[in-house]
């Protein structure tokens, strides 16, 4: 059991070794482009979750305002 343990963990080392080394190896430019998609795909989520948020909150606005105007005239 204790031999299996070490095996393993000798194998989780190996594995992160070999993905430290192999990131290294890569061209800057590439990362500039891979980091400009990333950063459009995040902008784009984030548009996506807050306009209908912010169109939410604002006709939520308008509700309360109508029903105050409402409760006003009524009294």
């Amino acid at each position: 059991m204790k031999m299996l343990k070490i095996c393993f963990v000798i194998s989780q080392l190996f594995i992160l070794l070999l993905t430290i080394s192999c990131s290294n190896s890569e061209d800057s430019n590439e990362k500039g482009v891979l980091k400009e998609t990333q950063d459009k795909i995040a902008q784009d989520a984030i548009n996506n979750i807050k306009v209908p948020l912010d169109q939410a909150k604002a006709a939520s606005k308008l509700a309360k305002e109508h029903n105050r105007q409402i409760g006003e005239a009524q009294q």
